[in-house]
């Protein structure tokens, strides 16, 4: 029997995201570990990161992210 995943919709997603010395902006999603979201901190190669923040869907995260760090994604 093959394993179904599903997603519950009553809880959104999490994500993280940062902007690259280079101004790009990367989005991430993130699953509860705080060290995920140290390490780009601590990344000399990150100008900035904000997170955690709720979204079910990737483009409204996206533009969450492009509100708060500012730019064009890619």
């Amino acid at each position: 029997m093959a394993y179904k995943m599903t997603q519950d919709r009553s809880k959104k997603l999490e994500w993280y995201a940062y902007k690259h010395i280079n101004g790009t902006l990367h989005l991430r999603r993130y699953f509860g570990d705080p060290l995920d979201i140290r390490e780009a901190k601590d990344s000399p190669f990150v100008r900035a990161v904000t997170g955690p923040f709720e979204s079910n869907k990737r483009n409204e995260a996206e533009d969450i992210m492009k509100a708060r760090l500012g730019g064009q994604n890619g």
